[in-house]
Protein backbone atom coordinates (compact mmCIF):
# COMPACT_ATOMS: atom_id res chain seq x y z
CA UNK A 1 0.00 0.00 0.00
CA UNK A 2 2.93 1.96 0.61
CA UNK A 3 4.15 2.18 -2.97
CA UNK A 4 0.59 3.40 -4.03
CA UNK A 5 0.70 6.24 -2.12
CA UNK A 6 3.75 7.47 -3.42
CA UNK A 7 2.71 7.13 -6.91
CA UNK A 8 -0.31 9.14 -6.44
CA UNK A 9 -0.18 12.57 -7.44
CA UNK A 10 -0.41 15.82 -4.34
CA UNK A 11 -2.61 17.83 -6.57
CA UNK A 12 -5.76 17.61 -4.91
CA UNK A 13 -7.69 18.64 -8.61
CA UNK A 14 -5.73 15.61 -10.33
CA UNK A 15 -6.69 13.33 -7.12
CA UNK A 16 -10.20 14.60 -7.38
CA UNK A 17 -10.83 13.69 -10.93
CA UNK A 18 -9.24 9.61 -10.51
CA UNK A 19 -11.46 9.58 -7.95
CA UNK A 20 -14.98 10.56 -10.12
CA UNK A 21 -12.67 8.77 -13.17
CA UNK A 22 -12.88 5.79 -10.72
CA UNK A 23 -16.54 6.01 -10.00
CA UNK A 24 -17.67 6.31 -13.61
CA UNK A 25 -15.30 3.06 -14.45
CA UNK A 26 -17.14 0.67 -11.32
CA UNK A 27 -20.87 2.23 -12.44
CA UNK A 28 -19.93 0.80 -15.55
CA UNK A 29 -18.84 -2.31 -14.73
CA UNK A 30 -21.97 -2.87 -11.96
CA UNK A 31 -23.98 -1.93 -15.32
CA UNK A 32 -22.37 -4.56 -17.09
CA UNK A 33 -22.53 -7.23 -14.66
CA UNK A 34 -26.26 -6.49 -14.32
CA UNK A 35 -27.03 -7.25 -17.57
CA UNK A 36 -24.93 -10.70 -17.72
CA UNK A 37 -26.57 -11.31 -14.63
CA UNK A 38 -30.27 -10.62 -16.36
CA UNK A 39 -29.11 -12.49 -19.42
CA UNK A 40 -28.25 -15.47 -17.73
CA UNK A 41 -30.74 -15.60 -15.33
CA UNK A 42 -33.46 -13.77 -16.58
CA UNK A 43 -37.09 -14.70 -16.85
CA UNK A 44 -36.31 -16.98 -19.46
CA UNK A 45 -34.51 -19.19 -17.30
CA UNK A 46 -36.60 -19.20 -14.16
CA UNK A 47 -39.65 -20.96 -16.41
CA UNK A 48 -39.86 -24.00 -16.52
CA UNK A 49 -40.69 -26.28 -20.23
CA UNK A 50 -44.08 -27.20 -20.65
CA UNK A 51 -43.68 -31.01 -21.42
Amino acid sequence: MASLRSELPRDPETLQAMLIARDAEIERLRQIIKELQRHRFGRRAETLPED
